[in-house]
């Protein structure tokens, strides 16, 4: 007989070994990762749940002036209503025009999901500039634009009524509409390019601004002493303290365990987080330090960055190449010259070269400056001359290069120089 298989749940000890971060070290990462702008919304953030936390802003002479707010300026929904307000119509016409402003979307479009639309408050709305807005699609839109110029393209304005945009957009369908609407392909292309000048977003030009984003250097070149330092630039960042006296006060009074433990949560709160922010300063400092060793002569105005990666800086600092991927992120660096992501004092070697990119396109265009204009120089001797100053690289990748810059061929180059000689 066919022995019956048995399954049956046991207890089994096993020996695994994890690797868990504490909700400090988490918060130490997270803070190392952020900017300045950042790093003061978290510290504002932080304050508002801690009763003890202090955030000091930095003084109104250490930071630039930013209290010139551009003007406002009249939203789509304002410059159409005071258009109504000046119109000689009935109360409650003005009052169903409002009705439909209020549907209008950024662009100026109405939703196509609209239900039952009064034709004569739309027919008003579309009569207000700009010209389009009020449509519900995008050959309305356009059509009304057609209509307000008197001198618009006849086959487009008969193409935009007939609802044939996509068809015009796509020329293999030309034939056709030669044949329904008269015509040749000029005459197409014609209307087509006529289309394209007219606004698909007539509603968009009245659309807030976006707000600026103020760049706020993480670390400032300091020439004191006549040494090059990149130092972290405290004077511009927002500082914290602990309300030690009330905190002393409160735990004075407090008599149950409980407020007692509240008041010890708050207090360690703290004291993680500047432990954390002086992690955040002094990884800073230390990438500062290395970045003013290996960069020197790039920051003292002198010639180009020298070839670096996050991980050889990582080695020299002692630390994993995340961390100094996370002290790099989002932060800038400000110079003599002017303001610099941090990223790019991270510069590649090109090839086995102790050369930068940048250094590289530096030789191009001075290789190409100083040529003869009568005989410029091919990539393939851009490439010969750069190997005999010691840069071994492809063909190819001097190509690369010389269009990165904006360089044209040599043929281009050489034509260039016989239009001007009138050959």
């Amino acid at each position: 007989m066919a022995q019956r298989l048995r399954t049956a749940q046991k207890p089994q000890q096993k020996l695994t070994t994890r690797l868990f971060l504490s909700p400090a070290m988490h918060q130490s990462i997270e803070i190392l990762q952020f900017t300045g702008v950042q790093l003061d919304a978290y510290l504002q953030c932080m304050a508002a749940e801690n009763p003890f936390l202090r955030v000091l802003v930095p003084r109104a002479d250490t930071v630039a002036d930013v209290s010139a707010a551009a003007p406002t300026l009249p939203t789509l929904t304002d410059f159409l209503t005071a258009q109504v307000r000046l119109l000689s119509i009935p109360t409650v016409e003005k009052k169903a025009v409002r009705g439909l402003i209020a549907e209008l979307d950024a662009n100026g479009y109405l939703p196509t999901d609209l239900p039952a639309v009064n034709a004569i408050a739309l027919g008003i709305l579309q009569s207000l500039e700009p010209a389009g807005v009020g449509a519900r699609n995008l050959t309305e839109c356009l059509l009304l634009q057609a209509q307000r110029q008197k001198h618009f393209f006849p086959l487009a304005v008969t193409l935009l009524s007939a609802g044939e945009l996509t068809r015009l957009a796509d020329s293999s369908t030309w034939a056709a509409l030669a044949r329904d609407y008269g015509g040749d392909a000029t005459g197409l292309s014609q209307a087509l390019a006529a289309i394209r000048t007219l606004d698909p977003a007539p509603g968009k030009q009245y659309a807030p601004p976006q707000p600026i984003q103020y760049i706020v250097p993480d670390l400032i070149l300091d020439h004191t002493g006549g040494t090059v330092q990149l130092l972290p630039n405290t004077k511009q960042q927002s500082r914290l303290r602990f309300a030690r006296k009330e905190y002393d006060r409160l735990t004075h009074r407090a008599g149950d365990a409980a407020a007692q433990q509240y008041l010890r949560t708050q207090r360690q709160q703290f004291m993680t987080l500047r432990n954390a922010l002086d992690r955040r300063e002094g990884t800073l400092a230390a990438l500062g330090a290395l970045l003013a060793k290996k960069q020197r002569t790039f920051l003292q105005g002198n010639g180009q960055m020298t070839p670096l990666t996050q991980r050889a800086a990582a080695r020299s600092l002692q630390l994993h190449p995340t961390t100094i991927g996370r002290a790099i992120q989002g932060k800038y660096v400000q110079t003599d010259q002017r303001i610099y992501p941090l990223s790019e004092f991270f510069p590649r070697a090109v090839g086995t070269n102790q050369i930068t990119a940048e250094a590289v396109i530096r030789r191009i265009q001075d290789l190409v400056a100083a040529e003869d204009s009568s005989d410029p120089l091919s990539d393939a001797l851009l490439n010969d001359q750069l190997a005999r100053a010691g840069i071994a690289m492809s063909r190819r990748a001097v190509t690369k290069y010389r269009r990165m810059v904006g360089i044209p061929t040599s043929y281009v180059r050489w034509r260039e120089w016989r239009k001007k000689e009138g050959g």
